[in-house]
């Protein structure tokens, strides 16, 4: 198969990026890849791997990128969206105009991957809880974009060949606002794990201390103040626990939480950096618990728990979509209500106290994850491809 894809790579600031740097590095090398994406990109071609650094993310990056696809002679034309569709929302809005031009061409067979979907419960709490719009501005605000949101996918998966979404929930969500006639075209396919690498350095750090690790992305929603509350509560009664932040653009949020939040006596390594697989990897082994305490209720996935799945660590993460969609509470993962540092802080409490628990919770979590490697995910995504292009396609 030929295929060309659409999506932003690293350094571009979404876990997106380092998912699609996961996932064509294991299709099958019969298979011309040309990846259409942003003129900063680290990422590396190959034999069968073509990076076609194209645009600059924000508003004209839609259009520099359909210059680019209809170009191009391609069997699938895979597109990768999330809500700031190659770095702008309103290119999420014109997201139908880009597949039907591209279907009118002749351009190949169309799949898009929804990484996430929009609905008004989950929009109108980001914008009260976390944003802090007022009311009366967040209610028609949080309307308005549901329903263009809606029209533009319902548009998008009826010029498309098919719409891909990761879990059950994302899909009966997706079936929620759309037609009979169009739900035969929505697949899942889950999101792929990331592989522990085999050779792991130490990383240097005492060990003295129980290590509680969050790694991703930093931003308002990723709930790095309700994380500090809670390290602050459990320094009262544990002296020797760390924890430790990884990710990018973790000052800028700690500026603003440091106005409202005192955590002057609790230990806390922070690494704002972009780290390569084999480092982030010697920073996983190490830790103690790993917790992720997000606050929006969008429908989608963690990048981030799909990092850490396979190490064998035990999970911490709020109760919100992106999990529970993937987790079950005190079998693999330990979920807690976001916002609340009190019930976060009690449950971190628990597993440093509980060995058993950590030891059982982590054999679970490691069995569920185990199917859903980033080869296995390659092969489903090549199946379906391979279906469309035949116009055979068996549910």
């Amino acid at each position: 198969m030929n295929i060309t894809v659409l999506s932003p790579t690293p350094p571009y600031r979404s876990g997106l990026s380092h998912y699609v740097t996961y996932l064509y590095s294991e299709f099958d090398r019969s298979h011309i890849i040309n990846i259409v994406t942003n003129k900063d990109s680290n990422l590396i071609g190959s034999e069968n791997i073509i990076v076609s650094k194209t645009f600059t993310p924000g508003i004209k990056a839609l259009w520099i990128s359909l210059l680019k696809l209809l170009i191009q002679k391609a069997d699938i034309i895979h597109i990768h969206v999330e809500y700031a569709f190659l770095g702008n929302h309103l290119n999420f809005l014109f997201l139908p105009l880009l597949v039907l031009i591209l279907k009118i061409a002749k351009k190949g067979k169309i799949i898009i991957t929804l990484h996430g979907i929009p609905n008004y419960h989950s929009v109108s709490q980001y914008l009260k809880q976390i944003l802090k719009i007022p009311t009366i501005i967040s209610i028609p605000l949080s309307l308005a974009y549901s329903i263009f949101s809606y029209l533009s996918i319902y548009l998008a998966l009826t010029f498309s060949s098919g719409v891909i979404v990761h879990t059950e929930l994302m899909k009966n969500v997706l079936i929620s606002f759309m037609p009979q006639k169009v739900r035969s075209k929505i697949y899942v396919i889950p999101h792929g794990v990331y592989e522990p690498s085999s050779s792991v350095e130490k990383y240097e750090c005492n060990k003295d201390f129980i290590i509680i690790l969050t790694i991703g992305y930093q931003r308002l929603s990723k709930g790095l103040e309700t994380l500090l509350k809670a390290a602050k509560e459990i320094s009262y009664s544990i002296n020797n626990v760390k924890f430790m932040i990884v990710g990018k653009h973790i000052w800028t949020w700690l500026e603003r939480i440091e106005k409202r939040t005192n955590y002057d006596k609790v230990q806390v390594e922070i690494i704002d950096n972009f780290l390569e697989d084999q480092d982030l990897d010697n920073i996983i082994r190490m830790a103690d618990v790993i917790v992720l305490p997000y606050e929006d209720l969008f429908y989608e996935v963690s990048g981030a728990l799909h990092r850490v799945a396979l190490f064998g660590k035990p999970l911490v993460c709020s109760n919100i979509p992106r999990f529970n969609s993937c987790l079950v509470n005190e079998k693999d993962a330990i979920l807690f209500t976001p916002r609340n540092h009190i019930e976060l802080a009690d449950c971190i409490y628990r597993l440093i106290n509980d060995a058993s628990l950590r030891k059982r919770l982590s054999k679970e979590l490691v069995e569920k994850f185990s199917n859903k490697k980033w080869k296995l995910i390659a092969r489903k995504h090549e199946q379906l491809f391979l279906k469309l292009i035949n116009n055979n396609v068996k549910k």
